[in-house]
């Protein structure tokens, strides 16, 4: 698992911790060797609440032209701090609907 820490200007929408990760997971992709599928989230150090994931097929060796079927580590971890915004963004409205 990759573990970056990242800095967003966004809190944990749950314990306001300033402090998050973007983590990844990878497993083996079955249908063609020298690909993996990787599941990239952001996550808050305290209180581990996690944002969405953003998976996709990732290649891990050099190739030429990506197959359509992939994407890369840098457009998943994008979109995973862009859950993570989405959801800091909900919670802080609902916060304020009574």
């Amino acid at each position: 698992m990759n573990i970056v820490e990242i800095s967003t200007d966004k809190q944990c929408p749950f314990c306001g911790c300033k402090k998050n990760y973007l983590s990844c997971k990878s497993s083996k992709y079955s249908k063609t060797e020298g690909f993996e599928k990787h599941k990239w989230y952001v996550r808050c150090s305290n209180c581990k609440a996690t944002g969405g994931n953003a998976t996709g097929i990732v290649a891990v060796k050099k190739i030429g032209e990506l197959p359509s079927f992939c994407t890369t580590d840098k457009v998943l971890k994008r979109k995973a701090i862009d859950k993570w915004t989405v959801k800091f963004n909900n919670n802080k409205e609902q916060q304020y609907e009574l």
